[in-house]
């Protein structure tokens, strides 16, 4: 692809990680993969600093334009990504087809925390919750990684090469991934990775879907009975069988951080299943979500 490169990406778990999901009683769960727009936010926020002003929208376009974050999925074997799939068993996990409840035994765990208030900076009365994350490392002490993709479009201010990206003249891999802290609970030291850089390199695939030149798209093909791996959206398409949700996220606007909501639309939920006879393509589109190509 002219234009466009893709790398994988290996991050190192350094803490516990949650990304929020939905809350059931006093339990804050977390989603068990990281979406494309948990980095691309991570990211934007980082530019933008470097760069030392306050231009988080123009950033953020820039960002969501031309660096494109996939879905990141846990492993403790950097071959083995652990993405779910839907099954007659219930959702699996990898290509072993991980059980769920043997999933969350030794990858996931949960923690007490607190509301903390603003004005007396103690704990908020009646605040006290369960907060469920993505563990840093299992019980053997075997560190637990997060592999995902970066697909990259060539443009003025950002230039690929085969181990480094430049963006606006900084180096992404050492100089603005090489350590992330993204999700929930970020103020009780959740959520820190580190950028395994000697594990990156660029690839013509995602995790064994060929990728294809789409003009300047990046454009992936999923063959029958084989799961999506990350959102995709409903509209028009007819090929998958899977869990349905609604997806909103709140973005940077002129009165602040977190203030814009934007609305995603419905979207089939990673893991869902290709229905179709001939394998069906998907563009890779903002944040990382899949789109299918008529």
């Amino acid at each position: 692809m002219m234009g466009c490169k893709t790398y994988k990406l290996v991050f190192q778990l350094e803490s516990p990680l949650h990304i929020g999901w939905r809350k059931i009683g006093n339990l804050m769960q977390t989603r068990y993969y990281v979406p494309g727009r948990a980095l691309w936010g991570s990211v934007t926020s980082i530019l933008t600093r470097l760069k030392g002003d306050a231009s988080y929208s123009k950033t953020g376009a820039l960002v969501k334009d031309h660096l494109r974050f996939g879905y990141f999925f846990p492993a403790k074997n950097i071959d083995q990504p652990l993405y779910p799939k839907e099954s007659p068993k219930g959702v699996v996990y990898g290509k072993e087809e991980l059980l769920s409840k043997n999933f969350e035994s030794e990858f996931i765990n949960v923690a007490a925390s607190t509301a903390i208030s603003s004005e007396s900076n103690a704990a908020e009365e009646a605040s006290l919750h369960e907060v469920e994350f993505i563990k840093p490392t299992l019980e053997s002490w075997q560190p637990v990684y997060l592999i995902g993709h970066l697909f990259v479009n060539d443009c003025q201010v950002i230039k690929v090469g085969n181990k480094d990206v430049e963006v606006l003249g900084f180096s992404l891999f050492s100089q603005v991934i090489a350590s992330l802290q993204l999700g929930g609970e970020r103020r009780y030291g959740f959520g820190r990775l580190k950028l395994c850089h000697d594990l990156c390199h660029l690839v013509e695939d995602v995790f064994g879907y060929p990728l294809h030149d789409g003009k300047n798209r990046f454009l992936v093909k999923v063959r029958c009975k084989k799961p999506i791996l990350a959102h995709a959206a409903v509209a028009e398409c007819d090929h998958l069988e899977g869990s349905i949700e609604p997806l909103v996220s709140r973005e940077w606007s002129a009165r602040g951080p977190g203030r814009e909501v934007v609305q995603i639309g419905l979207c089939y939920t990673p893991g869902s299943i290709v229905n179709s006879n001939d394998e069906v393509t998907f563009t890779i589109g903002n944040y990382g979500i899949w789109y299918i190509q008529n």
